[in-house]
């Protein structure tokens, strides 16, 4: 009998263990469940439209070393895209779910064989004005001799640049995998010092309008990617386009003729030029593919589908890059306050009872806001040089240079930040949000025909 009553007090002790256990189990499920929910609406977040705005520039871009005709670059860039999943699908046949393979062999386009290609050296390119040079004019200038020498290496590549103004977005046309070839994109800023040379030896009026172009083009095409890389490049290269033409106009004088596109270059932005979700969505797609596998992987059954729970790893890392679509990130944009880092942080329940999706997502995430910000710092200083516009339509206007700022049209004085004179009182500047290490606090430009008398033009 003592023995008995032993075992129920046993029992009744054990009794709300087992309910709490229970009760814990079912609230993480529950939680677990509602983390599957949110996951996949973060994969619908990042699904990337079939309809895009204008042609493909991936395919100038990639073959921007090789002088092949305009009308047959569709042609080469799908015969690549087709040898590199040959590539693939050989890799994923000999390491079934290619967490470890690499290919030693460099990718080859199929161009190589058929057309005279552009060489050059790592000299040739540090010859030139780099994306963030505080002044590409100076430069020149004061490199002269080695900046033509440079640019020589590039003259075939230039009216090529040139020609991917044509397109109207960049999508990578490689299947998404960690190992897909890229383009050279730091061949585009070439351009840059093919018009500070223009300018400097007196084609001004060539000089400006191409910079402008420019300008025009990589705006377009940098909201229009698909690619992060290619909105970090392409936002670089519209806004040293821009810093570029501003320093043109500071060095001449307030009545020159102004050419249509830098109407265009100097229009004040559009809150669609500092968001990355079309970038993002592209990089969640390389990444997940690196790390998770293909979206449909025809080995995944059994005991593989159990244990590599590769739908939990995908929803995991989109709730990592799905915060860059979201409203939110859309609201700090339009109120130009910065975008709120990124936590991750956080772990599902999926994550903790898989064996493969917990650690690499975990590796893979990091702060996507920072593009955003970084994209903000953008507009911010398109809106700065669409303001030194409006001061340049205005030349009688002799107030101040605070006071005229003040009231500029709410479109330029933007809702946060202000546009602000410089310490010399001969340019703005504005405050940046990402300025990067050891960076500068603020972007500036100069005020047209402040370096007018000094140019001597």
């Amino acid at each position: 009998m003592t023995k008995m009553r032993a075992w129920v007090g046993f029992v009744a002790c054990l009794l709300p263990l087992g309910m709490l256990a229970v009760s814990t189990a079912q609230t993480s499920l529950q939680r677990n469940e509602q983390l599957r929910r949110e996951g996949d609406a973060a994969v619908a977040m990042l699904a990337i439209p079939a309809a895009k705005p204008g042609s493909n520039a991936f395919a100038s871009v990639w073959l921007l070393r090789y002088e092949v005709p305009a009308l047959a670059h569709e042609a080469v860039m799908s015969e690549d895209v087709a040898a590199f999943d040959r590539r693939l699908q050989l890799r994923h046949q000999q390491v079934p779910h290619g967490f470890e393979a690499t290919d030693s062999a460099a990718f080859v386009s199929a161009a190589r064989d058929r057309y005279p290609y552009t060489p050059s050296t790592k000299a040739d390119l540090d010859a030139l004005c780099g994306l963030t040079t505080d002044d590409c004019l100076d430069y020149v200038r004061a490199h002269r001799e080695q900046a033509i020498t440079g640019l020589s290496a590039f003259r075939p590549l230039l009216p090529r640049i040139a020609a991917i103004g044509q397109h109207g977005h960049i999508a990578d046309r490689f299947s998404a995998d960690a190992q897909a070839p890229a383009p050279e994109w730091g061949l585009l800023r070439a351009r840059l010092s093919e018009h500070a040379l223009d300018f400097v030896d007196g084609r001004v009026d060539a000089a400006l309008s191409a910079t402008c172009t420019d300008a025009v083009t990589w705006r377009r095409l940098s909201t229009n990617s698909y690619q992060l890389v290619a909105t970090v490049v392409g936002r670089s290269f519209a806004t040293a386009s821009v810093t570029l033409a501003s320093q043109m106009l500071a060095e001449l004088p307030p009545d020159h003729p102004l050419p249509a596109s830098c109407r265009l270059a100097f229009s004040p932005p559009l809150p669609e030029e500092a968001l990355t979700c079309r970038a993002i969505s592209g990089e969640f797609r390389t990444v997940a593919a690196a790390i998770v596998g293909p979206d449909h992987d025809p080995d995944d059954s059994g005991i593989a589908k159990a244990v590599l729970r590769r739908d939990d790893a995908r929803r995991r890392l989109a709730t990592l890059y799905a915060p860059a679509c979201n409203a939110q990130t859309r609201r700090s944009v339009m109120l130009d306050r910065p975008v709120p880092r990124t936590d991750t942080s956080s772990y599902s329940l999926g994550c903790l009872l898989s064996l493969t999706d917990c650690q690499p997502t975990a590796e893979a995430g990091f702060d996507h806001s920072r593009s955003t910000r970084r994209g903000q710092d953008t507009i911010a200083r398109l809106r700065m040089a669409a303001a030194l516009l409006w001061l340049r339509d205005r030349p009688q206007d002799a107030r101040p240079l605070p006071t005229r700022l003040a009231e500029m049209p709410a479109s330029l004085r933007g809702p946060g930040r202000a546009i602000e004179p410089d310490v010399d009182g001969r340019g703005l500047k504005v405050a940046l949000f990402e300025p990067g290490k050891d960076g500068p606090t603020h972007a500036r430009l100069p005020l047209p025909a402040s370096r007018h008398s000094a140019a001597g033009r």
